[in-house]
């Protein structure tokens, strides 16, 4: 070599001295270094050949090129060579300086007794017979098996006795991690293999970095898959957590307790856990109790443990309260039945035991984020049903975005049940601790939340109301909205306005108690979706709810001091009662709603309209009386009125007096001027029950074609609303008239009533109910089948004894005297 090549080779050793593998640092009092890379490389004799080859290599090239600046002769064969020979050393070199040591393979055998963390077995444990048998079979074959369930139904507990169940067969040692940790917050990935490999005595990982971690789990799962392991994971909320110390092979066993809202991993086999069966939560309360429960205490203790939906946490905790503080069964439950029960916005009673219960059972609560623990709280003041979040986010006063992430939180917990759509339901039982807790709350603080909410849902119901009132055209998708929005928000919104109880409630043994109404501009609130919940009502003919609803507006403070609200209810009453087929009750509602003071034009025309047609279905009745009545109402509503849909009410409600009257002419007219407000309208309800009326005025002239088009056309129209009332209506006139004009035609008039009355079928008895009867009886008297006649004559004359309709009474009474005289 010449001077060149053994000065480049000095000065690279100096400028780039050999170093030492990953972690170590090089001994120069040595002629070998340390090991290089897992290729199985040596140090020494290699090393050295490296150092050389590189050094010499580049000697080579300097000395090619100090020839070529000399002007000696130089093979270019050669130099290429020399160049090649330089890469390949260095690359050689970049190996050799870049390796570090392998992980040393774990010991076969670690020094001391297996170690066992497993806590005590449960003691009395229930059920789970099956899923127990599951996983005694499975634990030879599958490396993790999963308890899935929801937070409280015993998946830690049922873990924990397969693990005790097990422990025989993994002599290696049993390991127990709890995932949440013991101070309220979750594990790592990094801390769980921590503590695992800590357990087992291997190496834990040295840092927190990924190559480090990665080492540290092929080492402890390279021992797993040589020893009979057996690892009791409690609390995976996530599954990433645990990966990296799930064994890879049948030789050791996970057991996972999981929650449903974790996700799936393919290399576990899951185990579903559901509540306990009533038998079986009672067993475990009478375990917990040290007694057996015979006779009421059995009884009270079945009724007891339906609160629970079988959670074995909250079992096993009642049973101690029992012994603790000396209860009986029957107490316990009176007092937690109290707890459950009671209206939102009343004080708590008096429960030591219970309070204690909940201090003890929901610890849960404790692992919550302060924002997630106030919005549990807050639902306490919630009637305990569904919630969506953006009504959450009103009643917590937050954003929709950060609500959204505070109830999903609250559901990994398991206080929330996740219902279809992004909606929440707080677990029944659990609404008394989370007004418990409400006292964390001020009292100021609560009826904000409950203002916030109540003013969130009023307007919300509101603007989707308008879109259903009839006096306004709408696109179909507008109402099909606004008609799915109140679907999935009826439940909220009927037991947030009809939750509260009248000033005085009997509380037992004759005595009252009072209880508080919510503040007054809740109460206004409440009585705007109210008002939108009793438009929704009319459209889908849902009788019951509009009747509650206004019941319980009525019982509210704000029903006394203002009389516009007071009329309001008084009206959608009188209307509701004309619906349920009861015009006499429908005219004192209404004539309550006429006497109240200071109404609104717009409010007294509305009235005056439901007053006459009240009284035109007491006309309806044969009352003649009524049709002066009808007549001076409905006028007055039209001359209060100014607006075109109420207009063409009263002219429809005119031709119905004038129809029964037999002036068809006059009925005619008005029907003429209400088809043409309700065409301009696009109101196809109005057009509907216009035409049903203009049929039975061309019928009373004699022109039966034309009235059976008409009653045609308002069949298909009624059918394209969904108005059973409305089909009902128009079979009964067109089988009536059939029944009159064609006597041919009797078994298509038998077909027509036949459905008008499964139309009706769902319904309470009417006037039309009664009419169906009648007509039936005389369709078969026609066909001369006389005893099915007089079954329905006899079914009419019962109707209409029962409503109070005298004058159909009597048509039936007639054909049944005539029947029997003919006979």
């Amino acid at each position: 070599m010449s001077r060149f090549g053994r000065w480049l080779s000095r000065l690279l050793k100096r400028v780039w001295p050999p170093r030492a593998g990953h972690g170590a640092e090089l001994d120069h009092s040595r002629h070998e270094p340390v090991a290089m890379t897992p290729g199985g490389w040596r140090p020494g004799v290699t090393g050295l050949a490296v150092q050389a080859a590189l050094a010499g290599s580049g000697a080579v090239v300097v000395q090619i090129f100090v020839n070529f600046v000399t002007g000696e002769e130089t093979n270019l064969l050669v130099g290429a060579a020399a160049l090649l020979a330089l890469l390949v050393s260095a690359w050689l070199w970049y190996r050799w300086q870049g390796g570090r040591p392998p992980a040393p393979d774990p010991p076969l055998e670690l020094p001391g007794p297996p170690p066992d963390t497993l806590p005590p077995d449960v003691s009395g444990f229930v059920g789970r017979r099956a899923q127990l048998d599951e996983v005694v079979n499975l634990a030879d074959t599958k490396p993790a098996i999963a308890a899935v369930g929801d937070r409280g139904v015993g998946t830690s507990a049922f873990v924990l006795h397969a693990a005790h169940l097990l422990r025989s067969r993994f002599q290696d040692g049993q390991v127990y991690v709890d995932v949440r940790g013991s101070e309220r917050r979750p594990l790592t990935s990094a801390q769980v293999l921590d503590r695992v490999c800590r357990a087992l005595g291997l190496p834990p990982p040295r840092s927190r970095k990924h190559s480090d971690l990665d080492a540290a789990s092929e080492t402890l799962r390279s021992w797993l898959g040589r020893k009979r392991t057996l690892l009791v994971l409690d609390n995976v909320d996530d599954p990433d957590v645990v990966t990296p110390v799930l064994p890879n092979s049948s030789h050791s066993l996970a057991l996972l307790a999981k929650s449903t809202t974790a996700m799936d991993l393919d290399a576990v086999h899951p185990v579903s856990i559901d509540a306990l069966s009533t038998d079986e939560a009672v067993e475990l309360l009478a375990q917990a109790a040290g007694r057996d429960l015979v006779g009421g205490d059995a009884r009270s203790a079945l009724e007891l443990v339906r609160l629970f939906t079988g959670q074995p946490l909250a079992i096993r905790l009642l049973g101690q309260q029992l012994v603790k503080h000396g209860l009986t069964v029957e107490n316990l439950r009176r007092a937690m039945a109290t707890l459950t029960n009671q209206p939102r916005y009343e004080q708590e009673p008096d429960a030591p035991a219970l309070r204690e219960l909940w201090d003890t059972s929901d610890l849960t609560y404790q692992d919550l984020t302060p924002a997630q623990q106030r919005m549990f709280r807050l639902l306490g003041l919630v009637p305990a049903t569904e919630i969506g979040v953006v009504a959450a986010a009103a009643l917590a006063n937050l954003r929709p975005t950060q609500a959204r992430r505070v109830m999903a939180g609250l559901a990994s917990h398991g206080l929330l049940e996740v219902e279809t759509y992004g909606r929440y339901r707080l677990r029944k039982l659990l609404a008394g601790s989370a007004r418990l807790h409400l006292k964390a709350e001020t009292r100021a603080q609560q009826e904000r939340a409950l203002l916030r909410l109540a003013r969130h849902l009023a307007r919300a119901a509101t603007t989707h109301a308008e879109a259903l009132m009839p006096s306004a055209w709408h696109e179909a998708a507008e109402r099909k909205a606004a008609h799915d929005w109140f679907v999935s928000e009826h439940d909220l919104l009927f037991r947030l306005v009809t939750n509260w109880h009248p000033p005085d409630v009997t509380v037992g043994d004759g005595a009252t108690a009072a209880v508080e109404q919510p503040p007054e501009p809740v109460q206004r609130w409440l009585h705007r979706t109210a008002v939108a919940l009793c438009v929704w009502y009319a459209e889908e003919h849902r009788l019951t709810e509009w009747h509650d609803v206004c019941r319980a507006i009525l019982e509210m403070p704000i029903a006394t001091g203002d009389s516009s609200v007071a009329t309001w209810a008084h009206n959608e009453l009188g209307a509701v009662y004309r619906q349920q087929g009861d015009p006499i009750t429908a005219c004192d509602e209404l004539t309550r709603a006429v006497r109240q003071q200071h109404q609104p034009r717009a409010q007294a025309a509305q009235v005056q309209a439901n007053l006459g047609l009240a009284w035109l279905d007491r006309l309806a009745w044969h009352d003649r009386g009524a049709s002066h009545e009808a007549m001076f109402h409905l006028d007055t509503a039209r001359w209060l009125s100014s607006e075109p849909y109420g207009r063409a009410l009263h002219h429809l409600a005119l031709s119905g007096v004038y129809l029964h009257l037999r002036d068809h002419e006059a009925a005619q007219y008005h029907i003429g001027r209400c088809l043409d407000i309700f065409d301009d309208l696009g109101d196809q309800r109005g057009l509907a029950a216009a035409q049903n009326n203009l049929g039975l005025a061309l019928w009373l002239r004699g022109d039966h074609a034309d009235a059976e088009e008409y009653w045609e056309r308002a069949r298909n129209d009624y059918t394209g609303l969904g108005d059973t009332a409305g089909m009902a209506r128009v079979r009964l006139n067109l089988a009536a008239m059939l029944l009159d004009v064609a006597p041919r035609r009797t078994g298509e008039a038998v077909k027509l009533l036949q459905e008008s009355l499964q139309l009706r079928d769902t319904s309470p008895d009417t006037l039309g109910t009664g009419l169906c009867h009648l007509h039936l009886g005389d369709a078969y008297a026609q066909k001369g089948e006389s005893r099915a006649a007089r079954e329905e004559w006899s079914q009419a004359e019962k109707i209409f004894h029962e409503l109070g309709a005298m004058s159909g009474y009597e048509e039936a009474a007639r054909r049944l005297a005539r029947h029997e005289h003919d006979r």
